[in-house]
């Protein structure tokens, strides 16, 4: 993957949330999906301890996984090892570039305008990211 630069984009909040939620799953289902998260989680850790590029996405849509979780993904990958900061960049700059997204995922002179502003530090806790006090969307207020 490093060579080819391929990035990874895991999409842990689903079996997690699978876990989270009471929704009376059987035995044996609860019992795989730990199974298959676990496996997961120690794959992705690998691969960030490795130098893998680990982006941030979903999988929205999926039992479990309403969409609008990005906040959840965040917090298992920087528990995983990537820590705050780089799980911002994951979500931003570092997913433009790998997807040739010109423009987008930094806030510099001639970038298009995305951006959040929030009362407190996400890298001091990504929570923060889920009540922005103010949405700016190519530049205008949303």
């Amino acid at each position: 993957m490093i060579e080819q630069g391929v990035a990874l984009v895991p999409t842990l909040t689903g079996a997690h949330l699978m876990l989270e939620v009471d929704a009376g799953l059987p035995s044996d289902l609860l019992a795989r999906a730990i199974e298959v998260k676990d496996v997961a989680f120690d794959g992705i850790q690998r691969a960030i301890a490795g130098g893998a590029r680990v982006l941030a996405g979903t999988g929205a849509g999926t039992p479990f996984n309403p969409p609008g979780g990005l906040v959840t993904e965040m917090t298992l990958l920087s528990d995983l090892g990537y820590g705050p900061q780089r799980v911002l960049a994951a979500a931003t700059s570092w997913t433009a570039e790998t997807l040739r997204l010109d423009g987008l995922g930094k806030v510099a002179e001639g970038m298009i305008a995305d951006m959040v502003v929030l009362d407190g530090d996400p890298v001091e806790d990504l929570a923060w990211l889920t009540t922005p006090r103010l949405v700016i969307q190519d530049g205008g207020t949303v």
